[in-house]
């Protein structure tokens, strides 16, 4: 087992070596950075035009918005699909957990980190400094909740604490319950994503690809205080040695644009100790410690001569991004390399045909020796300025032949803004600023240079796709299986909100990159359209549940929403996965013989009513023939008492 010390020396050499290695590529850096500020030239003359154009900052803005179109308009440009398999259930549970982890990677995307800022200085820092990088970590969190709690017994308190709640307040109530306020905490974990600046990230000198992953090593080496590091849980002495990398100072101004690194190095060092910044070293590397003969990936952190964390783990948190790869190389070229030598042109040509022209409206003087001109006078230069002479003869226009340039510079400048959207790609008429497409060039021909200059973009999109965003992607994964347990893992797949369990994923998704949605918007518009009208004739011929389903409208419907640029699709449509399945439909031979049941029964019901019912009336009009019958004999009975006849004496 190799010891602590002899790892950290082992580590210290290689990356201390790279870091003094990038001599050239760091000038590269500033000169782009020079240009894209349009700092002066260094070439300037007094007296003369000083115009600095602005070719490698309309460049590198031009590429952004496509690029940004692309990556940060739609959620659906990440794709994360399940591995093949062979069986069904399998591959139904992998397609299961694919879902999970797409509304996952969108949860720490878009909730948890500032994807759109993230995105937007990753694809700068490349286009500017040759390669953008981004890093991802996971970061314990505490969150707090307080809560209230009324009648309550003693036994929920004790039960409450025992579960590490804190009671805030508490009131005793004459029955003997309790109201209480209390504070729970709870340590979870997020998946933070930062852009590395380009200083700060060491790659691998022998590198022969832009990936990280392909690296034996690489590391990032940043400014940090020590009351931060002792916020991470490591043990840092006020008086620690750190070797403060002076090399990077000239590139870290540029990058900064504020105070220069000596003045807050000065100020640092008048601050309280806790403030005072150190280098931190994190350092992925493949080194054999355990001596088995096999290298093992592991993650070293150090401050200068110290130790602070050496552990083995299963990726390297580094993404990179170069727009133009060179083969066989981890540095590519930035889009700023591509404008510096076009600025310098631009800029000259604008400087010459300027001074033509000053030199037009302002010539060159003759006094005459001994005329008793005032110089002062006659060098103010401003509108009915006097100029107090002894003759007319005392002051002449100096007549310098001097070749009309103007006219051959204003050529000259257009030729060289053709070559910059040659090489970039970006035309003024497809940004609408160029009035004169409209008259002197063909729909075809438009038509044309907006495909090559779509296809120029959809590379740059597709490199970053590929080369960065799948890595990233993949990498962050990796750390949600890793600390899954300790993160708020809910998620939402087809309508349905359940906890999911990330250390159960597969070690691998399929991951796709979805880099063309984002251009011509109109053709996939009309694409989704007629596969919407497709499917209703389908439907209308019978092919429901054949041949279409309403899981196939509702995707088609969503996905012409999404792309027309709505995102709250289920604001129109429902998901048809989120409705209750619908009821089997009966048999219709049983459905018959229950419906002739039941119409026997109700004919034998309305029988025996009808019977009763005779029998009812029947018994009704016996009654009432004998009441008459009754009442007949009673009163011929008081009729015959009424005429004086005994009725009984017969």
């Amino acid at each position: 087992m190799v010891s602590d010390q002899d790892l950290l020396s082992a580590v210290r050499r290689v990356v201390e070596e790279s870091w003094t290695y990038e001599g050239q590529i760091w000038r590269d850096r500033e000169t782009a950075l020079h240009y894209y500020y349009m700092r002066p030239l260094g070439n300037e003359e007094e007296g003369k035009s000083s115009v600095i154009t602005s070719d490698v900052f309309d460049i590198v803005e031009a590429e952004i918005p496509g690029l940004m179109e692309v990556f940060a308009s739609s959620k659906d440009c990440i794709q994360i699909n399940p591995l093949p398999n062979a069986d069904p259930q399998a591959f139904a549970k992998a397609k299961q957990q694919a879902a999970e982890a797409k509304t996952i990677i969108d949860r720490i995307l878009w909730k948890q980190n500032n994807w759109f800022l993230i995105l937007h200085t990753w694809i700068k820092d490349a286009l500017l400094t040759k390669n953008g990088v981004v890093t991802w970590y996971p970061e314990a969190i505490t969150v707090v909740k307080e809560d209230v709690l009324q009648g309550a017994a003693i036994e929920q308190l004790v039960m409450l604490q025992q579960q590490g709640a804190e009671i805030v307040e508490h009131s005793a109530n004459i029955d003997g319950t309790h109201d209480v306020r209390f504070r729970v905490k709870q340590k979870k974990v997020k998946i933070c994503i930062e852009n590395v600046p380009a200083p700060e990230f060491i790659p691998d000198q022998n590198a022969r690809s832009p990936r990280p992953a392909d690296m034996t090593y690489c590391a990032q080496v940043y400014p940090v205080t020590l009351s931060d590091l002792r916020m991470y849980g490591y043990q840092i002495e006020d008086d620690i040695s750190d070797d403060i990398p002076y090399q990077r100072d000239h590139l870290w101004n540029a990058l900064r644009q504020d105070q220069s690194y000596d003045e807050r190095i000065r100020h640092e060092a008048n601050a309280d100790p806790s403030t005072r910044i150190v280098w931190l070293r994190n350092v992925f590397i493949l080194i054999d410690r355990d001596e088995d003969g096999i290298a093992e990936l592991r993650n070293i952190k150090y401050v200068g001569d110290r130790l602070l964390e050496d552990r083995v783990v299963d990726h390297i948190a580094f993404a990179c991004f170069t727009p133009i790869p060179l083969p066989h190389q981890y540095y590519g070229l930035a889009t700023a390399d591509l404008g510096i030598p076009l600025q310098d042109l631009s800029s000259t040509l604008w400087r010459q045909a300027m001074n033509a022209m000053y030199l037009a409206n302002e010539p060159r003087l003759t006094v005459r020796r001994g005329s008793g001109v005032s110089l002062d006078e006659l060098l103010s230069v401003r509108p009915n300025q006097v100029v107090r002479v002894g003759t007319q003869d005392d002051i002449k226009p100096m007549y310098i032949p001097v070749a009309q340039t103007t006219e051959q510079a204003y050529r000259g400048i257009e030729f060289v803004r053709s070559v910059t959207e040659a090489r970039v790609g970006v035309k003024k008429y497809h940004q609408g600023i160029d009035s004169d497409a409209l008259t002197q060039k063909t729909a075809k021909e438009v038509g044309l240079t907006y495909t090559a200059a779509m296809q120029r973009q959809k590379l740059r999109a597709r490199i970053l796709g590929e080369i960065g965003l799948k890595d990233l992607i993949r990498g962050v994964l990796l750390t949600v299986k890793n600390y899954g347990k300790s993160m708020d893992m809910s998620a939402e797949v087809n309508g349905m909100q359940y906890t999911v369990d990330p250390s159960q994923w597969p070690e691998e998704f399929d991951i796709e990159i979805n880099t063309g949605a984002a251009f011509d918007k109109d053709a996939q518009m009309m694409v989704w359209r007629e596969l919407a009208q497709n499917q209703s004739t389908a439907i209308q011929m019978g092919g429901l549940n054949q041949i279409v389903t309403l899981a196939n409208v509702y995707n088609a419907q969503t996905r012409f929403l999404e792309v027309a640029g709505i995102k709250n699709v289920t604001d129109y449509w429902t998901n048809p996965a989120s409705q209750p399945p619908p009821q089997p439909q009966p048999n219709p031979e049983i459905e018959a013989a229950k419906q002739k049941a039941e119409l026997e029964m109700q004919k034998e019901q309305m029988r025996s009513q009808t019977e009763i019912r005779k029998a009812e009336i029947m018994a009704q009009t016996e009654l009432q023939k004998e009441n008459i019958e009754s009442a007949t004999k009673l009163r011929q009975v008081e009729l015959e008492l009424a005429a004086g006849i005994n009725p009984y004496g017969r």
